[in-house]
């Protein structure tokens, strides 16, 4: 509810928007607590709406901007990531605070499955600082090298190479193991992808829990075996478009 408060403050002070016998319904088919964003997608999506309905002409880069701020009375300290995704849509490329979108002229599946345990961003982050509070230079180096795997990523994403992006994404799950924000459910999930044929598989969000994202060109059978480990899941795909504003007509 703070976040919708803050969202009204933020419309009355800046563009002076009266609102009167507004009704809001948030409905969402993600998982709360599972690293998938629901936050700022119901933040942009609100924005987005008011935006509409009020008929104030804000542009993306702006119903991002206040997006973000609503992400921060949940978060404290928001990446910006997820409401930069969001609003935009494509593959956002994030470095040194700045975001670049990259957009592919193929379309490619991957599969989410929910670990079943929800994650805690700050115990996740908590848990990184503690390592390199006790291994600097390690950590460091590890940093590093996810850095230098995010970046052969986009090479191969643009390349369309996913047999190769999903190495990398093995590759980028054992250094987050040694950092400490993986567990046993997500070990188990990425090992029976992998042993069934997936490309590759990595934790997503913060970690502890969450879910795990899964690429590969056998995603329906490895859905039905996730299922029938009473996994829950989610297949999608890359959103081009980022977020639209729809007509719903309630009864």
């Amino acid at each position: 509810m703070s976040r919708i408060k803050k969202c009204f403050e933020i419309f009355n002070n800046n563009f002076k928007t009266i609102f009167k016998n507004i009704k809001i319904n948030l409905y969402s088919n993600l998982i709360p607590g599972s690293g998938l964003g629901s936050s700022a997608s119901t933040a942009v999506s609100l924005v987005s709406a008011i935006n509409e309905y009020y008929h104030l002409n804000l542009d993306r880069n702006k119903i991002s901007e206040i997006s973000y701020e609503l992400e921060k009375e949940i978060h404290g300290k928001p990446s910006g990531i997820d409401n930069t995704t969001c609003t935009f849509g494509n593959i956002i490329y994030f470095k040194n605070g700045k975001f670049q979108i990259i957009k592919l002229d193929q379309d490619f599946n991957f599969l989410i499955v929910y670990t079943g345990i929800e994650h805690n961003t700050k115990i996740a982050i908590q848990k990184i600082l503690d390592f390199k509070n006790k291994c600097p230079k390690k950590a460091e180096s590890i940093i590093k090298e996810i850095g230098h795997i995010t970046d052969e990523a986009i090479t191969e994403l643009k390349n369309y190479n996913y047999e190769k992006l999903g190495e990398l994404m093995i590759k980028n799950q054992k250094l987050l193991s040694i950092l400490g924000v993986s567990n046993d459910i997500i070990k188990k999930i990425i090992n029976l992808s992998i042993k069934n044929g997936a490309y590759g598989a990595k934790l997503t969000g913060a970690g502890l829990g969450g879910c795990v994202i899964i690429l590969g060109d056998n995603l329906d059978k490895l859905e039905q075996i996730f299922l029938k480990n009473n996994f829950t899941t989610l297949k999608t795909s890359i959103d081009k478009y980022g977020v639209k504003v729809e007509e719903f007509k309630f009864n």
